[in-house]
Protein backbone atom coordinates (compact mmCIF):
# COMPACT_ATOMS: atom_id res chain seq x y z
CA UNK A 1 0.00 0.00 0.00
CA UNK A 2 1.86 3.62 -1.07
CA UNK A 3 1.64 6.95 0.91
CA UNK A 4 -0.78 8.16 -0.85
CA UNK A 5 -3.39 5.51 -0.36
CA UNK A 6 -2.40 5.18 3.24
CA UNK A 7 -2.99 8.71 4.07
CA UNK A 8 -6.46 8.95 1.73
CA UNK A 9 -7.37 5.83 4.19
CA UNK A 10 -6.32 7.75 7.60
CA UNK A 11 -7.96 10.82 6.74
CA UNK A 12 -11.45 9.19 5.79
CA UNK A 13 -10.84 7.35 9.11
CA UNK A 14 -10.78 10.59 10.84
CA UNK A 15 -13.70 12.32 8.87
CA UNK A 16 -15.82 9.24 9.91
CA UNK A 17 -14.95 9.14 13.37
CA UNK A 18 -15.55 13.32 14.14
CA UNK A 19 -18.63 12.63 11.85
CA UNK A 20 -19.84 10.03 14.38
CA UNK A 21 -18.52 12.23 17.40
CA UNK A 22 -20.43 15.17 16.54
CA UNK A 23 -23.96 12.93 15.55
CA UNK A 24 -23.31 10.95 18.96
CA UNK A 25 -23.14 14.73 20.68
CA UNK A 26 -26.04 15.90 19.13
CA UNK A 27 -28.16 12.70 19.93
CA UNK A 28 -27.10 12.19 23.15
CA UNK A 29 -29.98 14.57 24.92
CA UNK A 30 -32.48 12.76 22.76
CA UNK A 31 -31.15 9.10 24.04
CA UNK A 32 -30.66 10.22 27.57
CA UNK A 33 -34.57 11.78 27.68
CA UNK A 34 -35.62 8.31 26.31
CA UNK A 35 -33.79 6.48 28.52
CA UNK A 36 -34.75 8.47 31.73
CA UNK A 37 -38.84 9.43 30.93
CA UNK A 38 -40.61 8.08 33.68
CA UNK A 39 -43.98 6.80 31.33
CA UNK A 40 -45.31 6.83 35.00
CA UNK A 41 -45.39 10.08 34.97
CA UNK A 42 -47.24 10.55 31.42
CA UNK A 43 -50.93 10.56 30.22
CA UNK A 44 -52.45 10.25 26.94
CA UNK A 45 -55.05 12.73 25.54
CA UNK A 46 -57.42 11.77 22.90
CA UNK A 47 -58.66 15.33 21.17
CA UNK A 48 -59.66 17.38 18.42
CA UNK A 49 -56.64 18.61 16.58
CA UNK A 50 -57.75 22.58 17.04
CA UNK A 51 -58.05 22.92 20.77
CA UNK A 52 -55.08 22.55 22.74
CA UNK A 53 -51.88 24.44 21.72
CA UNK A 54 -48.65 21.87 21.96
CA UNK A 55 -46.84 24.86 23.51
CA UNK A 56 -48.82 24.96 27.04
CA UNK A 57 -48.38 20.98 26.91
CA UNK A 58 -44.53 21.77 26.96
CA UNK A 59 -44.88 24.36 29.29
CA UNK A 60 -46.77 21.99 31.18
CA UNK A 61 -44.14 19.29 31.49
CA UNK A 62 -41.62 21.64 32.31
CA UNK A 63 -43.73 22.74 35.42
CA UNK A 64 -44.71 18.94 36.89
CA UNK A 65 -42.23 16.65 34.93
CA UNK A 66 -45.52 15.09 33.71
CA UNK A 67 -45.28 14.18 29.80
CA UNK A 68 -48.46 14.75 27.80
CA UNK A 69 -49.13 12.81 24.53
CA UNK A 70 -51.38 14.09 21.88
CA UNK A 71 -53.85 11.57 20.04
CA UNK A 72 -55.97 13.83 17.17
CA UNK A 73 -59.03 12.11 16.02
CA UNK A 74 -61.33 13.49 12.69
CA UNK A 75 -64.58 12.95 14.32
CA UNK A 76 -67.35 12.03 16.82
CA UNK A 77 -68.05 9.08 14.89
CA UNK A 78 -64.66 8.41 15.05
CA UNK A 79 -63.74 8.60 18.29
CA UNK A 80 -66.96 6.57 19.52
CA UNK A 81 -66.37 3.51 17.41
CA UNK A 82 -62.37 3.35 19.04
CA UNK A 83 -63.91 3.58 22.38
CA UNK A 84 -66.02 1.24 21.97
CA UNK A 85 -64.09 -1.31 20.40
CA UNK A 86 -60.97 -0.40 22.66
CA UNK A 87 -63.20 0.29 26.11
CA UNK A 88 -61.17 3.35 25.98
CA UNK A 89 -57.67 1.62 26.88
CA UNK A 90 -54.98 3.58 26.15
CA UNK A 91 -56.40 6.39 27.11
CA UNK A 92 -56.09 8.46 30.63
CA UNK A 93 -58.73 12.12 28.64
CA UNK A 94 -61.03 12.39 26.18
CA UNK A 95 -62.67 15.49 24.56
CA UNK A 96 -66.39 14.03 22.76
CA UNK A 97 -69.15 16.02 22.17
CA UNK A 98 -72.09 16.00 24.63
CA UNK A 99 -73.99 13.19 22.75
CA UNK A 100 -71.12 11.25 22.55
CA UNK A 101 -70.79 11.39 26.16
CA UNK A 102 -74.16 10.83 26.73
CA UNK A 103 -73.54 7.28 24.66
CA UNK A 104 -70.47 6.70 26.52
CA UNK A 105 -71.59 7.27 30.02
CA UNK A 106 -75.08 4.31 29.47
CA UNK A 107 -72.34 2.15 27.68
CA UNK A 108 -70.03 2.78 31.08
CA UNK A 109 -66.91 3.15 30.17
CA UNK A 110 -66.52 6.85 31.96
CA UNK A 111 -65.41 7.31 35.39
CA UNK A 112 -67.09 9.69 37.15
CA UNK A 113 -65.22 13.32 38.21
CA UNK A 114 -64.30 13.76 41.54
CA UNK A 115 -64.68 17.63 42.17
CA UNK A 116 -63.06 17.76 45.31
CA UNK A 117 -59.99 17.65 42.84
CA UNK A 118 -60.46 20.70 40.39
CA UNK A 119 -59.74 23.68 41.97
CA UNK A 120 -61.80 25.51 38.83
CA UNK A 121 -65.20 23.64 39.67
CA UNK A 122 -66.88 26.67 41.01
CA UNK A 123 -65.34 28.64 38.66
CA UNK A 124 -67.16 27.25 35.63
CA UNK A 125 -70.00 28.80 33.74
CA UNK A 126 -73.47 27.79 35.12
CA UNK A 127 -74.62 27.69 31.86
CA UNK A 128 -72.70 24.97 31.01
CA UNK A 129 -73.60 22.56 33.37
CA UNK A 130 -76.47 19.62 33.92
CA UNK A 131 -77.16 18.90 30.35
CA UNK A 132 -78.89 16.57 29.40
CA UNK A 133 -75.97 14.18 28.79
CA UNK A 134 -75.19 14.25 32.02
CA UNK A 135 -77.42 16.16 34.50
CA UNK A 136 -74.72 16.85 37.66
CA UNK A 137 -71.92 16.77 35.58
CA UNK A 138 -70.63 13.56 37.14
CA UNK A 139 -68.91 12.12 34.11
CA UNK A 140 -68.14 15.37 32.10
CA UNK A 141 -66.64 18.57 32.25
CA UNK A 142 -67.29 21.26 29.81
CA UNK A 143 -64.57 22.87 27.60
CA UNK A 144 -65.49 23.79 24.12
CA UNK A 145 -68.50 25.59 23.42
CA UNK A 146 -69.67 25.75 19.40
CA UNK A 147 -72.41 27.63 18.45
CA UNK A 148 -74.33 26.36 15.21
CA UNK A 149 -75.19 29.39 12.93
CA UNK A 150 -75.10 31.21 9.49
CA UNK A 151 -71.93 32.72 7.80
CA UNK A 152 -73.05 35.52 5.75
CA UNK A 153 -70.93 37.66 3.07
CA UNK A 154 -72.62 40.54 3.27
CA UNK A 155 -71.11 41.62 -0.19
CA UNK A 156 -72.71 39.31 -2.26
CA UNK A 157 -76.36 41.34 -1.34
CA UNK A 158 -74.88 44.63 -1.73
CA UNK A 159 -73.75 45.51 1.50
CA UNK A 160 -77.38 44.45 2.93
CA UNK A 161 -78.29 41.72 5.54
CA UNK A 162 -80.39 39.42 4.62
CA UNK A 163 -82.35 38.06 7.15
CA UNK A 164 -81.46 35.49 9.27
CA UNK A 165 -83.15 32.54 9.03
CA UNK A 166 -82.75 28.60 7.91
CA UNK A 167 -84.57 29.68 4.73
CA UNK A 168 -81.15 31.12 3.78
CA UNK A 169 -79.82 27.39 2.82
CA UNK A 170 -83.20 25.01 3.04
CA UNK A 171 -84.81 26.93 -0.01
CA UNK A 172 -83.77 28.26 -3.43
CA UNK A 173 -83.47 31.95 -3.23
CA UNK A 174 -83.96 34.17 -5.79
CA UNK A 175 -80.57 35.12 -6.14
CA UNK A 176 -79.68 31.63 -7.19
CA UNK A 177 -76.59 31.07 -5.19
CA UNK A 178 -74.89 28.19 -3.92
CA UNK A 179 -74.49 27.00 0.03
CA UNK A 180 -72.23 25.12 1.93
CA UNK A 181 -73.23 22.90 5.10
CA UNK A 182 -72.26 20.45 7.71
CA UNK A 183 -71.19 16.96 6.45
CA UNK A 184 -72.03 15.37 10.08
CA UNK A 185 -75.19 13.41 9.22
CA UNK A 186 -76.91 13.85 12.59
CA UNK A 187 -76.72 17.54 12.86
CA UNK A 188 -77.42 18.37 9.05
CA UNK A 189 -80.81 16.05 9.90
CA UNK A 190 -81.37 17.48 13.34
CA UNK A 191 -81.27 20.83 12.09
CA UNK A 192 -83.41 20.29 9.23
CA UNK A 193 -86.01 18.61 11.31
CA UNK A 194 -85.98 21.56 12.87
CA UNK A 195 -86.44 23.68 9.93
CA UNK A 196 -89.60 22.24 8.73
CA UNK A 197 -91.25 21.14 12.77
CA UNK A 198 -89.98 23.08 14.93
CA UNK A 199 -88.49 20.16 16.99
CA UNK A 200 -85.30 18.51 16.28
CA UNK A 201 -86.11 15.39 17.15
CA UNK A 202 -88.99 14.89 15.13
CA UNK A 203 -87.16 13.07 12.85
CA UNK A 204 -87.43 10.07 15.38
CA UNK A 205 -91.50 9.87 13.41
CA UNK A 206 -91.33 8.07 10.37
CA UNK A 207 -93.40 10.48 8.13
CA UNK A 208 -91.43 13.11 9.56
CA UNK A 209 -88.25 11.74 8.89
CA UNK A 210 -89.49 11.46 5.15
CA UNK A 211 -89.99 14.90 4.55
CA UNK A 212 -86.84 16.02 5.90
CA UNK A 213 -84.84 13.17 3.65
CA UNK A 214 -86.76 15.00 0.53
CA UNK A 215 -85.75 18.34 1.59
CA UNK A 216 -82.62 17.20 2.19
CA UNK A 217 -82.34 15.98 -1.28
CA UNK A 218 -83.70 18.63 -2.90
CA UNK A 219 -81.20 21.12 -1.12
CA UNK A 220 -79.09 19.23 -2.99
CA UNK A 221 -79.38 20.97 -6.29
CA UNK A 222 -77.63 24.41 -4.61
CA UNK A 223 -75.06 22.63 -2.11
CA UNK A 224 -71.95 23.17 -3.29
CA UNK A 225 -70.18 21.26 -0.74
CA UNK A 226 -71.14 19.29 2.41
CA UNK A 227 -68.24 19.98 5.35
CA UNK A 228 -67.65 20.85 8.47
CA UNK A 229 -64.56 22.49 8.43
CA UNK A 230 -64.34 24.39 4.66
CA UNK A 231 -67.38 26.55 5.14
CA UNK A 232 -65.48 29.40 5.82
CA UNK A 233 -62.94 29.23 3.03
CA UNK A 234 -66.00 29.10 0.34
CA UNK A 235 -67.63 31.99 2.03
CA UNK A 236 -64.14 34.08 1.90
CA UNK A 237 -63.60 33.40 -1.66
CA UNK A 238 -66.77 33.85 -2.95
CA UNK A 239 -67.50 30.44 -4.00
CA UNK A 240 -70.75 30.69 -1.50
CA UNK A 241 -72.65 33.77 0.36
CA UNK A 242 -74.72 31.81 3.00
CA UNK A 243 -72.60 28.97 4.99
CA UNK A 244 -73.63 26.80 7.88
CA UNK A 245 -70.98 27.21 10.29
CA UNK A 246 -69.34 27.22 13.69
CA UNK A 247 -69.17 31.16 15.86
CA UNK A 248 -65.71 30.06 16.52
CA UNK A 249 -64.90 28.92 12.80
CA UNK A 250 -66.33 32.49 11.31
CA UNK A 251 -64.69 34.52 14.21
CA UNK A 252 -60.87 32.59 13.60
CA UNK A 253 -61.49 33.75 9.20
CA UNK A 254 -62.69 37.30 10.14
CA UNK A 255 -59.25 37.85 11.43
CA UNK A 256 -58.79 38.18 7.55
CA UNK A 257 -61.94 38.72 6.61
CA UNK A 258 -63.86 41.52 8.46
CA UNK A 259 -66.62 41.85 6.32
CA UNK A 260 -67.87 38.21 7.21
CA UNK A 261 -71.24 38.27 9.58
CA UNK A 262 -72.11 35.63 11.59
CA UNK A 263 -75.77 35.11 12.47
CA UNK A 264 -78.28 33.35 15.13
CA UNK A 265 -80.94 32.10 12.89
CA UNK A 266 -83.93 33.63 14.10
CA UNK A 267 -85.77 30.12 14.00
CA UNK A 268 -83.21 29.49 16.87
CA UNK A 269 -79.87 27.28 16.36
CA UNK A 270 -78.09 24.53 17.92
CA UNK A 271 -74.64 24.00 20.16
CA UNK A 272 -72.32 21.21 20.98
CA UNK A 273 -70.19 21.11 23.94
CA UNK A 274 -66.56 19.00 23.78
CA UNK A 275 -66.08 18.12 27.27
CA UNK A 276 -63.23 16.06 29.33
CA UNK A 277 -64.27 12.49 30.53
CA UNK A 278 -61.97 10.14 32.00
CA UNK A 279 -62.17 6.54 30.78
CA UNK A 280 -62.51 3.90 33.25
CA UNK A 281 -59.97 2.02 31.95
CA UNK A 282 -57.40 4.99 33.07
CA UNK A 283 -55.40 4.82 36.44
CA UNK A 284 -53.60 7.67 35.98
CA UNK A 285 -56.40 10.38 37.83
CA UNK A 286 -53.90 12.08 39.91
CA UNK A 287 -52.08 13.00 36.42
CA UNK A 288 -54.93 13.88 34.70
CA UNK A 289 -56.59 16.00 37.90
CA UNK A 290 -53.00 17.89 38.07
CA UNK A 291 -53.22 18.60 34.14
CA UNK A 292 -56.87 19.43 34.05
CA UNK A 293 -56.06 22.16 37.39
CA UNK A 294 -53.34 23.88 35.05
CA UNK A 295 -55.48 24.22 31.54
CA UNK A 296 -58.13 25.48 33.38
CA UNK A 297 -56.31 28.60 34.79
CA UNK A 298 -57.80 32.15 33.89
CA UNK A 299 -54.55 32.59 31.55
CA UNK A 300 -54.40 29.16 30.17
CA UNK A 301 -58.14 29.26 28.96
CA UNK A 302 -57.95 32.49 27.62
CA UNK A 303 -54.93 31.72 25.25
CA UNK A 304 -56.65 28.40 24.35
CA UNK A 305 -59.74 31.12 23.55
CA UNK A 306 -58.52 33.37 22.25
CA UNK A 307 -56.00 31.12 20.20
CA UNK A 308 -59.08 29.35 18.42
CA UNK A 309 -62.15 31.36 18.99
CA UNK A 310 -63.82 29.47 21.81
CA UNK A 311 -65.88 31.21 24.23
CA UNK A 312 -64.72 30.26 28.01
CA UNK A 313 -65.78 27.98 29.92
CA UNK A 314 -64.40 29.72 33.07
CA UNK A 315 -65.87 33.52 34.24
CA UNK A 316 -62.90 34.64 35.11
CA UNK A 317 -60.56 34.17 31.92
CA UNK A 318 -60.14 37.69 30.57
CA UNK A 319 -60.79 37.26 26.17
CA UNK A 320 -61.74 41.68 26.29
CA UNK A 321 -61.42 43.00 22.81
CA UNK A 322 -61.33 39.72 20.93
CA UNK A 323 -64.56 40.03 19.38
CA UNK A 324 -65.27 36.04 20.67
CA UNK A 325 -68.97 35.56 20.74
CA UNK A 326 -70.18 34.17 24.34
CA UNK A 327 -73.92 33.80 24.30
CA UNK A 328 -75.88 34.79 27.64
CA UNK A 329 -77.46 32.06 29.77
CA UNK A 330 -81.04 33.02 28.17
CA UNK A 331 -79.50 32.41 24.70
CA UNK A 332 -78.00 29.40 26.08
CA UNK A 333 -81.15 28.34 27.50
CA UNK A 334 -83.24 28.83 23.74
CA UNK A 335 -80.81 26.50 22.48
CA UNK A 336 -80.65 23.31 21.17
CA UNK A 337 -78.75 20.18 21.54
CA UNK A 338 -77.58 17.40 18.11
CA UNK A 339 -79.34 14.70 20.55
CA UNK A 340 -79.67 10.92 19.96
CA UNK A 341 -83.22 10.72 18.64
CA UNK A 342 -82.54 8.16 16.32
CA UNK A 343 -80.41 5.03 16.29
CA UNK A 344 -76.71 5.74 14.28
CA UNK A 345 -77.64 2.78 12.19
CA UNK A 346 -80.23 4.58 10.81
CA UNK A 347 -78.45 8.43 10.52
CA UNK A 348 -76.20 6.44 8.38
CA UNK A 349 -78.85 5.17 5.86
CA UNK A 350 -80.76 8.50 5.60
CA UNK A 351 -77.47 10.30 4.84
CA UNK A 352 -76.52 7.43 2.20
CA UNK A 353 -79.99 7.86 0.59
CA UNK A 354 -79.40 11.78 0.33
CA UNK A 355 -76.35 11.37 -1.21
CA UNK A 356 -77.16 9.06 -3.30
CA UNK A 357 -79.91 10.60 -5.45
Amino acid sequence: MNALVRVSLVRLVMVGTWVFVVAAILLLPRFLQLLYTDESRSINLYVWPMMIDSKKLIDFQKETGIKVYMHYYESNEELLQKLYVTGGKGYDLVVPVDYVVDLLRKKELLQKIDHTKLNFWYRLRPSLLHYYHDIGNEYSIPYFLSVYGLGIDPDYFGGKQPLPSWKLLFERQPEGYDVAITDVPRRALAIASYYLFGDEQAIADPEKRTAVEQLLIKQKEWVRMYTDIRGEDLLATKNCPVVMTIASDLWMIKREYPHLLFKIPQEGTFITIDSFVIPKASNKQDLVYEFLNYLYRPEIVAYHATRYGFCPPVEDADITGSGIFCPTSEQLSKFHFFKNSIPESLVNDLWVSIIAH
